[in-house]
């Protein structure tokens, strides 16, 4: 086995159309970097409209795309993705499934979405030119909690989603400032009871007595 092994790695690729056809030497050159890699990896920065159709859960910052954005991915030289990031879930957990299917189609190696949360969270292996690979993707957030996988109990059924990256914020404030904060909070009457009905109904209250 050859020790050598060259990764190719980029940052999000939020592509909406087919650039296949882009001739211009630097995208050419890329191109030719990311062929010439043993593995070349990217982040799919958005969800695919496919045969599970889904319904946009975001505004202008929207990340829909055609399944040809897959082709035109492959075709540039990446054969690793990246599914788990704030756009995944643009089209819900519809959205999830067509990406999931469309991805699977071409044969690409991914991680960071799964049909539930222990699927979501095992490391995907593969082994490229004769090394075994590992490969892992978690959204970071903040997102709405209903974006994440979950397994199935017996009240619920399992929910396609992301993998999450559980990290939590600590403010530190003086006694000053946090009396103030909580005067605020007591004078709007915002309760644990309205934070249930937020989009993350799993976090604690945020300021306790």
């Amino acid at each position: 086995m050859n020790d050598r092994f060259t990764l190719a790695l980029t940052g999000q690729s939020l592509i909406k159309h087919d650039i296949r056809d882009i001739r211009t030497p630097a995208f050419q050159d890329v191109q030719s970097l990311l062929r010439q890699a043993d593995l070349s990896f990217t982040n799919f920065e958005g969800t695919i409209l496919g045969t599970h159709g889904g319904w946009p859960l975001k505004g202008s910052f929207f990340g829909c795309s055609d399944p040809v954005v897959l082709d035109a991915l492959g075709a540039i030289g990446f054969r690793a993705l990246s599914l788990s990031n704030n756009h995944a879930f643009d089209l819900g957990p519809s959205g999830v499934l067509s990406t999931l299917e469309e991805v699977e189609k071409r044969g690409f190696f991914h991680a960071g979405l799964g049909r539930n949360a222990q699927e979501v969270s095992r490391a995907s292996i593969a082994t490229i030119n004769q090394r075994r690979i590992a490969l892992v993707a978690m959204d970071g957030g903040p997102g709405p909690d209903f974006m994440y996988a979950a397994d199935a109990d017996e009240n619920r059924p399992e929910r396609p989603g992301v993998n999450r990256l559980r990290l939590s914020q600590l403010l530190e404030v003086d006694d000053v400032a946090f009396e103030q904060i909580r005067a605020v909070r007591d004078k709007i009457g915002y309760t644990a009871i309205d934070l249930a009905n937020d989009s993350q109904p799993d976090d604690p209250p945020r300021l306790d007595p």
